[in-house]
């Protein structure tokens, strides 16, 4: 099936306001989207990291229940192996950038959980570790860090949602902003005027200590105010830069990663992807409308860009992969553009752009924000199709082989990933129910949120002396597997998950019907 959206970020969902299905389950009390899944090709192996928000706090007819609104690991058939924390509907808090951190001592998942400030652009919050066990192991929050945000609490954690990234010595990429006066003269506006001064640091994840620290505000020489792309107007038609409530938020920061010695910028507001040294000093700025420092041909336009990555070729090239938005809801909008994930190749010794792959998805996409590019071992691409709920899979060629549907027209993700380096082993036990049948059998539901080693289960019956007797054993399906017994509902019921060998994995705490 073919849909076509705009991928607004309030959700506003199509067929009449007809709810994207459910999925509930006895053992559990949230509630997960239907995860639709087509495959028409090979795929990558690995497990699917995503976290489905709206990023505002309205909700739009159709939209999903707020415990759907989580960090979820999927598998590729479309079945959920791990219901993250659940959202908190009285607080407009939202989970972004779900994914796994390669440490050298070992590996975390991380998320993002925060709130939008002033602006709507910009978010306050922390990025969240958890081990394989799924506890929470360290927090970056930044409450210290020295920047003025109108509204925000002294305490309150100052990492923004925009990136969340591990670097090969285990420091830890976040991003950050400060709003401060400059001079906008330059684009008709007050010499004394407020900006949002978009920042990234580099720091320590378990002490937060900052060991690089870079600011948009630094480096207005090659950075000016006047190549912002937007409007000094907000999406209510309000001047911006007149006062800090107002900040202008003129380049915005929305993926930064490393390359070389150095990084490479995504900011959205220039539509600019930027290269910069060990010392922070700007190396190369590649402009999506007009090339700036390349030439850039026509096919290799981009817009309001994110999560842009950057490595060397064989030729000793430059690759920069991104998610081509073309679309934003902020003057001067634009929602009519195609978007795609984009795959460039820079040439610096005649600096030169070359498109060399653009994916455009099966569905429809124009999306106003958010989405990611992922490249797999086996050549083919991930993606997540921003602010449009849906996941994509290209092969090598081009062509989409895989597509996962989480939505009508909302929520998004704000980036999702795909990897196969994760066992997730709970310290919580197992989760059993069971319900009595019409023909007087048990029906038994069983489940282990977040453990990925369970290859089947047992359904045990405790005796009067505490010995348990196995009623069947099932292979397990989904996220949820149900048995039917020949059991009473006044008899003791034990969910034992096993693993490939047959070994106890975890054993549910007692239950009956």
């Amino acid at each position: 099936m073919k849909y076509e959206s705009l991928g607004l970020l309030v959700g506003v969902a199509s067929a009449a306001a007809t709810p994207w299905p459910s999925v509930s389950y006895k053992t559990e009390p949230f509630t997960s989207p239907e995860l639709e899944v087509n495959q028409t090709g090979p795929t990558a192996p690995g497990l699917i990291w995503f976290s489905p928000a709206l990023f505002f706090p309205q909700q739009g007819p159709g939209a999903p229940s707020t415990s759907e609104l989580t960090p979820l690991i999927a598998s590729q058939n479309g079945e959920v192996v791990f219901h993250g924390p659940n959202y908190l509907p009285d607080q407009p808090d939202f989970f972004a950038n779900f994914r796994p951190q390669f440490f050298s001592n070992g590996t975390l998942l991380s998320y993002y959980l925060g709130h939008f400030g002033p602006n709507m652009e910009q978010a306050l919050g922390n990025v969240t570790f958890i081990d394989s066990t799924y506890t929470v192991t360290t927090v970056i929050c930044l409450a210290d860090y020295p920047a003025f945000i109108p509204g925000a609490a002294e305490s309150e954690c100052k990492v923004d949602l925009h990136e969340s990234r591990r670097l090969s010595d285990d420091r830890f990429i976040v991003t950050t902003h400060n709003y401060t006066q400059t001079d906008l003269s330059a684009v008709g506006g007050p010499q004394d005027g407020w900006v949002t001064d978009s920042q990234f640091l580099v720091v320590n994840p378990f002490t937060e200590e900052i060991s690089f620290k870079w600011s948009s505000l630094e480096h207005l020489d090659k950075l000016p105010v006047n190549d912002s792309r937007i409007l000094r107007q907000n999406r209510m038609g309000q001047e911006l830069g007149t006062s800090p409530e107002l900040a202008w938020d003129y380049f915005h920061i929305n993926a930064v990663a490393p390359f070389e010695d150095g990084y490479v910028i995504s900011a959205r507001h220039f539509s600019t992807v930027v290269f910069i040294d060990k010392d922070g000093e700007v190396t190369y700025r590649l402009n999506g409308e007009i090339g700036q420092d390349f030439s850039l041909p026509t096919d290799a336009h981009f817009r309001y860009q994110h999560d842009v990555l950057a490595h060397k070729g064989d030729d000793g090239s430059i690759i920069v992969t991104m998610f081509d938005n073309e679309n934003y809801d902020v003057p001067p909008p634009s929602q009519d553009v195609e978007s795609s994930a984009l795959e460039l190749r820079l040439n610096t010794n005649d600096m030169t752009a070359k498109l060399e792959r653009r994916l455009f998805s099966n569905d429809t996409v124009r999306a106003i924000g958010l989405g990611s590019w992922q490249d797999q071992p086996n050549g083919n691409v991930f993606v997540g199709e921003a602010t449009f709920p849906a996941l994509a899979e290209f092969d090598p060629t081009g062509k989409q082989v895989w597509n996962l549907r989480y939505g009508f027209d909302s929520p998004g993700s704000f980036r999702a990933y795909k990897y196969t380096e994760w066992t997730g082993k709970p310290t919580y036990p197992p989760k059993g129910v069971a319900e009595a049948h019409d023909n007087g059998s048990l029906v038994v539901f069983m489940s282990w949120n977040g453990a990925t080693e369970v290859v089947s289960w047992d359904v045990k019956a405790l005796t009067d002396n505490g010995i348990s007797l196995r009623l069947t054993n099932v292979p397990k399906s989904g996220f949820e597997t149900t048995a039917i017994v020949n059991a009473t509902t006044s008899q003791i019921l034990l969910a034992v998950a096993l693993g490939d060998d047959g070994q106890v994995l975890g054993t549910s705490e007692p239950f009956a019907a």
